[in-house]
């Protein structure tokens, strides 16, 4: 187990905050040009071009990218969300390739995206102390995390890091951080030979949520009972997966002194995540 396992706990949901906050506040600061755009993409889930966006204006998108992106829905998902991504005039009809329109809509979404991210955080004085190290850890990933498993994190390594503003910089160093943990937690789950159905359904469960078909996997493995709940093994199962992920994203986390992690976590602590004063 490795050491800074409990820092790399303690830090991913700040991570996750920060990254959301984005999306999520959107449609509390701009919510007309939030729901103008959305009805512009013709989707009624934009789900696939918000995930793709910055790969799509790289002109790097894939199909395999998609996967990894969504690697936790089903089959049948996937290929509709694609379908209906041709439907509405955003992929070529005989291949992955955006088009005009979905490459306008990723430019559209980045300055609506780079608009709020100015509004969080612009001149917060915790930019200029996440700046340096967060650009260090992103350096570091691909000769920590080699693995195929791990390619989600270097293929958003790859794109082209934002210049001209430090919040969208930050954003895109966080969400590179973001990345990596799923893929870890990804790696983990493969390793103990659980799929990504039953490793939500087993989350499900340990989260106390009611089952109302259980899957038989997961009872034969002793980790379900046959009404759906959570066995003790199940849970010290699902609770061994979570320190082993920790574990595995707390390497990256090795290329910083205490010191540096220290205030890399207090300025991710203090920056806000929602402006609820900024509706129009």
């Amino acid at each position: 187990m490795n050491r800074l396992a409990p820092f790399a706990e303690e830090v991913a949901p700040h991570v996750d905050r920060l990254v959301l906050a984005v999306h999520h506040q959107i449609r509390v600061v701009h919510p007309k040009e939030a729901a103008a755009w959305k009805e512009a993409t013709g989707l009624e889930r934009a789900g696939l071009l918000i995930n793709l966006r910055p790969f799509i204006i790289a002109g790097c998108e894939s199909e395999e990218t998609l996967r990894r992106l969504h690697r936790y829905a089903q089959e049948p998902q996937i290929a509709a969300s694609i379908s209906a991504a041709r439907g509405a005039g955003l992929l070529e009809d005989d291949s992955f390739t955006a088009t005009d329109k979905a490459r306008d809509l990723a430019v559209q979404l980045t300055d609506l995206q780079r608009s709020v991210m100015e509004e969080l955080w612009a001149d917060r004085p915790e930019l200029a102390v996440l700046i340096e190290p967060l650009n260090r850890l992103a350096d570091d990933i691909p000769g920590r995390y080699p693995g195929r498993g791990f390619e989600l994190a270097r293929l958003f390594g790859e794109l082209p890091r934002p210049i001209g503003s430090d919040a969208f910089l930050v954003h895109h160093l966080l969400t590179k951080l973001r990345y990596l943990r799923a893929d870890c937690h990804a790696e983990v789950l493969n390793e103990a030979e659980l799929g990504p159905t039953e490793a939500i359904v087993l989350t499900e469960a340990w989260q106390g949520i009611p089952l109302e078909h259980p899957m038989r996997l997961l009872v034969e493995r002793g980790f379900l009972n046959e009404d759906g709940t959570i066995t003790e093994e199940g849970r010290a199962f699902r609770d061994a997966i979570e320190d082993e992920t920790n574990s595995s994203a707390a390497a990256v986390w090795e290329a910083l002194d205490d010191d540096t992690r220290a205030a890399v976590l207090e300025a991710l602590t203090t920056l806000d995540h929602e402006r609820s004063h900024a509706v129009r």
